[in-house]
């Protein structure tokens, strides 16, 4: 059977991961970013980026055509079994003044080791921990721990997918000022 096209971004990647070709996907994407240009106004540009496309050396090729406000956010679709070569391919890009971000912590044993191991300025909380975490002592309890540890460490954290009034009044009752999420706005229109 013939498969369907991908139309989304997610299938693209599915796609290319299945056919080995998702460091050229993702560099692709970021000759896309470079070509966009900066964000407006003060903005970060937040692009989700793979360890193993931080280790290609084509990518960091072409960190000078980048924004200079660039946040790299880790991803946790594969597994990092080497925390000292991530730091390693990390460095030569936070020495250009990209900052890290770590994407989805709290849904998988990964991105919690990454935050312990990196102490990233950022740390993303996932959105199936925020969603109806109002209502969810459990949830509550783990977000409320990566809101303390992230204090400890100095990290921003931003909460994914806020979609209720409810949710953002309990996130900002512990002291998260940084969330995201279709309460807040819709995805906006590419800059010119």
């Amino acid at each position: 059977s013939v498969e369907p096209e991908p139309t989304t971004p997610e299938q693209w990647f599915r796609t290319a991961d299945r056919l080995g070709r998702r460091v050229e996907l993702e560099l692709a994407c970021l000759h896309a970013t470079a070509a966009a240009g900066p964000p407006p106004g003060e903005a970060l540009l937040f692009v989700n980026v793979s360890p193993a496309l931080l280790a290609d050396p084509r990518s960091l090729e072409l960190r000078d055509q980048l924004p200079a406000r660039l946040v790299l956010e880790l991803t946790e679709r594969e597994q990092v079994v080497d925390e000292e070569h991530l730091r390693a391919v990390l460095t030569p890009w936070l020495r250009t003044g990209a900052r890290l971000a770590i994407d989805d912590a709290g849904a998988g044993y990964s991105s919690l080791k990454q935050v312990v191991a990196l102490l990233p300025e950022f740390v993303k909380i996932d959105r199936s921990l925020i969603v109806g975490i109002h209502e969810d002592r459990n949830r509550q309890a783990l977000v409320a721990a990566l809101a303390a540890f992230a204090s400890q460490i100095g990290a921003n954290l931003i909460a994914e997918g806020v979609e209720s009034r409810a949710e953002l009044a309990w996130l900002r009752d512990i002291d998260v000022d940084l969330v995201q999420g279709y309460l807040l706005a819709r995805p906006g229109e590419p800059w010119p």
